[in-house]
């Protein structure tokens, strides 16, 4: 793997997490799943905002 400065913060919170998870591929996997579990609710809760005809903004 290459040295990449510019994403190590991502690779350090990666271990972070699977350390907290006890390197337990099944529960990260169960973690991950959870979040985007989650994404997937909060998304379907916010409302569209679209322009009519007229160029007005009505949410929807």
């Amino acid at each position: 793997m290459k040295n990449d400065p510019g994403i190590q913060w991502i690779r350090d919170i990666r271990i972070t997490i699977s350390k907290e998870l006890g390197n337990d591929p099944q529960r990260l996997v169960a973690f991950h799943k959870e979040l985007q579990d989650a994404r997937k609710t909060k998304m379907r809760e916010q409302k569209a905002v679209v322009r009519d005809k007229q160029g007005n903004y009505d949410d929807q």
